[in-house]
């Protein structure tokens, strides 16, 4: 008797235990069927709206992929008629743009293809060579032809010269000094940067036309090179102490690899250094 009573609890147990968790079930598929419209929905809303192009003057709406930018525009620059700049842009797809403004397609030629890496980032250069070592040319357009640009619109390659599901857009307010600085600046070690100096006959001039008008306000700066041994420390921290007494406005920059200890780095801002880290020097032999 008492095992048919032991029996009859458990099925009990069991049949209450299978009855909650079909209700549970139910109540979650109810639930799913409620709420999955809502979110559908506001995906919808948020990510695909369409655009209101009425409010820029143009007769012709964007294509979908370019909803986005083309609020931007709208918020960004009102009812101003906006210059847009393509570079590198695919041909056919011009016409993609003149809905966002009025659009000029930046011409000008590619680098060549048989120039490799290696003619722009060697592994040294002789300081000492006259006449200065150079870079291979880098075609830029002229840019007297093109000004006053709104927006620069550049499209770029696509992983390993894939097609298709590259379809992000960025969109950058560049700092123009600094760009202006990094233009002006050697592509690689195939140069050594020196814009503003030429050499002849054993002196140096400085070519002060380039210095007032390339460059904003350019600062000059000491520079050195610590790497491979502490020998030098000691160094450069009497040169910073002979160098600033004399009330110089130059900047102190010095290059140190992971030779220089943390105690001497400490010594050497102290004298007035700012040191920038660089990797192990290779040598040139």
């Amino acid at each position: 008797m008492a095992s048919t009573t032991n029996g009859l609890k458990i099925k009990i147990v069991f049949l209450s235990l299978l009855s909650l968790s079909i209700c549970f079930q139910v109540l979650t598929t109810i639930f799913r069927l409620n709420i999955q419209p809502i979110i559908d929905n506001h995906l919808v809303n948020d990510t695909f709206e369409e655009p209101s192009y009425k409010s820029i003057n143009s007769p012709i709406p964007p294509p979908r992929n370019l909803s986005l930018l083309y609020d931007f525009f709208a918020k960004e620059f009102k009812d101003k008629e906006i210059k847009i700049g393509l570079v590198n842009t695919n041909k056919g797809k011009e016409e993609e743009w003149t809905s966002l403004g009025v659009t000029t397609e930046v011409e000008f030629h590619r680098v060549s293809e048989e120039l490799q890496w290696e003619d722009f980032v060697r592994e040294w250069i002789n300081e000492e060579r006259w006449p200065l070592p150079y870079c291979p040319e880098m075609p830029m357009p002229k840019l007297e032809e093109y000004s006053d640009f709104d927006v620069v619109v550049s499209t770029v390659p696509c992983g390993n010269g894939g097609e298709g599901g590259c379809v992000q857009v960025w969109i950058y307010k560049p700092d123009l000094r600094r760009l202006k600085q990094k233009v002006f600046m050697p592509v690689g070690t195939c140069r050594l940067a020196l814009p503003y100096v030429k050499h002849g006959d054993g002196k140096i001039e400085y070519l002060y036309a380039k210095l007032g008008s390339t460059i904003d306000h350019p600062r000059e700066a000491y520079a050195t090179i610590l790497h491979s041994s502490e020998d030098y420390v000691c160094g450069a921290v009497a040169l910073a102490r002979s160098i600033r007494p004399a009330n110089s406005h130059k900047d102190l920059v010095l290059l140190a690899d992971e030779s220089i200890t943390k105690n001497s780095r400490l010594a050497l801002k102290v004298a007035g250094w700012m040191i920038k880290h660089r990797s192990n020097q290779k040598s040139s032999s």
